[in-house]
C-alpha cells in the first residue's frame, strides 16, 4: 500500500470516527482536560498513539519519495488539528457528507505533503456545488 494510499484511508477513518461518534467526539476532543488524573493519563497516551501513527504514515511517505520534507510532528498536528475541527461545525443534513468532507481534507493535505504536488487543483465538487 503507498504512503499516499495509507494516509488518505486514514483520514477517512478519522473523520468517520467523528461523524458516527459527532457528540461524544466534540466532548471528548475540549473536554478531556477535566477527567480524574488516571483517566486522562490513559487518554492522553491513546491520542499520543493516535498521533504516532499519523507521523509514522507522514514518515513513511517522506522516506518513499512520495512525500516532500516535512516536520512529521507538525505535520501530524497541524492534520488532525484540522480533522478535529470537523466535530465543532460539520453536520450530517449539512450540504456535504462525512465522505466528501474526507475526500477534500485528503486532497487538501496530501497535496501539501506531495514531493511533486499536482499542477491543478484536486477537489471533488466545484465550490457552486458545495453552495447548492
Amino acid at each position: 500500500m503507498s504512503p499516499e494510499y495509507r494516509l488518505r484511508g486514514m483520514i477517512r477513518a478519522h473523520i468517520r470516527v467523528l461523524s458516527d461518534n459527532l457528540e461524544d467526539s466534540a466532548v471528548f476532543l475540549h473536554e478531556w482536560r477535566f477527567l480524574s488524573p488516571e483517566r486522562r493519563s490513559d487518554i492522553l497516551a491513546r491520542r499520543d498513539d493516535h498521533e504516532q501513527a499519523f507521523r509514522d504514515a507522514i514518515a513513511a511517505g517522506t522516506a518513499a519519495g512520495e512525500f516532500r520534507l516535512v516536520d512529521e510532528r507538525l505535520a501530524a498536528r497541524s492534520l488532525l488539528s484540522a480533522l478535529n475541527g470537523i466535530a465543532g461545525w460539520w453536520r450530517p443534513d449539512g450540504p456535504l457528507s462525512a465522505d466528501q468532507i474526507a475526500e477534500a481534507y485528503a486532497d487538501l493535505h496530501l497535496a501539501g505533503l506531495m514531493a511533486d504536488p499536482p499542477s491543478a487543483p484536486i477537489h471533488h465538487q466545484t465550490p457552486a456545488e458545495v453552495h447548492r
